[in-house]
């Protein structure tokens, strides 16, 4: 599996349907600055594998995402500990968990 670690995604304002159906993906993405993405809707939709360590999308800056809508869609092994994120900006979060089977993280609250 490629390395993605060392990407420059600060530029990156959409990351929809970045790994849809990417079945076997499960990269180490933790270090992505994603502060200027905006649309990050189905990125893991289907992407059956992906299940990063429990802290490793916890960093991530989500503060101007407004769609985040069929992220983790059928995304049935995750259960990434994302309580941390800011989603005041998000408007859509539909089928966000839809078919996400393994998620289980309770709290929430901040959100």
């Amino acid at each position: 599996q490629e390395d993605l670690s060392n990407w420059d995604t600060s530029a990156v304002t959409t990351m929809e349907a970045m790994f849809y159906e990417a079945s076997a993906f499960n990269g180490n993405i933790s270090s992505w600055n994603i502060s200027a993405v905006t649309e990050i809707s189905g990125m893991f939709f289907r992407a059956s594998s992906f299940n990063p360590e429990p802290e490793d999308l916890s960093k991530w800056d989500t503060s101007a995402v407004t769609t985040m809508r069929f992220m983790f869609n059928k995304a049935s092994a995750f259960n990434g500990n994302i309580s941390s994120w800011n989603t005041s900006a998000v408007t859509d979060m539909s089928y966000m968990f839809y078919g996400a089977s393994s998620f289980a993280q309770e709290d929430l609250s901040r959100w």
